[in-house]
């Protein structure tokens, strides 16, 4: 069985919230980049001066064995 992972993309300043299910870690990263990327010129504007998260964490997964990624927009 292949693994699911559920990606979780939250701007609360725009009252935005999305969730795709991928099948990796890297699709996860790609469907993030494009949801708030621009054509070759990084971060849209809207995204730039906003607070946001990204979460990817795993599904069907024994509860021992749960890992997950979080990615905030601004790191302090």
């Amino acid at each position: 069985m292949s693994k699911t992972y559920k990606a979780i993309f939250k701007c609360e300043a725009l009252n935005e919230r999305c969730v795709w299910y991928v099948g990796s870690r890297k699709e996860g990263r790609k469907h993030l980049r494009n949801h708030i990327g621009s054509n070759g010129k990084g971060t849209l504007s809207a995204y730039r001066q906003c607070d946001w998260t990204y979460e990817l964490r795993p599904v069907f997964e024994d509860a021992s064995d749960v890992r997950y990624d979080v990615i905030n927009s601004r790191d302090d």
